[in-house]
């Protein structure tokens, strides 16, 4: 996933699925590599909320 927006770029796309997976991603990998708990990274702001763009 390409993630990311050019200089003084911004753009209101709708949900895709691919946010929660890029998500769970980074989360395990911030698991893997930092003394963080699990129930200390959250999914916030409008990538995770369906329905929403």
């Amino acid at each position: 996933m390409k993630l990311g927006l050019k200089q003084n770029e911004v753009r209101i796309v709708e949900y895709t699925p691919e946010w929660n997976a890029e998500f769970d991603k980074v989360k395990e990998e911030l698991i893997e590599n930092t003394s963080l708990d699990e129930n200390r990274i959250e999914h916030i702001g409008s990538t995770a909320i369906k329905g929403i763009p």
